[in-house]
């Protein structure tokens, strides 16, 4: 298999894993993402105490809350970034910014459409939340284009 079509491969099941990532942690239930939430608080409180730093707050709805704002930046940020290099990749034609962006918006609302239906209900900062990751990645996507010689991204498969 050629490099490009290997590269090409990996990004689309990347991009997959990720848009699934996204859609099955909105189709859990309220007490299941609520117990998700604590877990991964708990995993954040105890990184902390091993440091020798105190949490006065580590296992607190505050906690919780900003690690689900953080994963919704963080994961939104990823699709972004997918979603970057395959525009770059595919449709060369359109502006960079705005299938990212297009699509990433898509997704949060859809995201949080699933939610009503997961009994958690839709939220307008979340998809808010989601927006800054998504221009936070584009963002970075764009600045990986930038750092990497034109000649590399061809012989890698960035570019067609």
């Amino acid at each position: 298999m050629k490099r490009k079509t290997l590269f090409t491969v990996i990004l689309l099941i990347a991009t997959g894993l990720t848009l699934g990532f996204i859609f099955a942690n909105s189709a859990l239930s309220r007490e299941a993402s609520t117990a998700l939430s604590n877990f991964v608080s708990s995993l954040f409180g105890a990184h902390i105490a091993n440091t020798g730093e105190e949490l006065a707050l580590a296992d607190t709805w505050f906690t919780s809350h900003l690690i689900r704002k953080l994963a919704h930046v963080s994961e939104f940020a990823l699709l972004a970034i997918e979603l970057t290099v395959i525009s770059r990749r595919f449709f060369k034609k359109i502006p960079l910014p705005f299938l990212p962006l297009s699509a990433g918006l898509l997704t949060a609302l859809c995201d949080e459409t699933l939610q009503i239906f997961s009994n958690r209900g839709a939220s307008v900062t979340d998809v808010w939340v989601d927006g800054i990751g998504l221009l936070l990645g584009t963002a970075a996507g764009m600045l990986l284009f930038r750092a990497i010689p034109k000649k590399s991204q061809k012989r890698t498969g960035l570019l067609p």
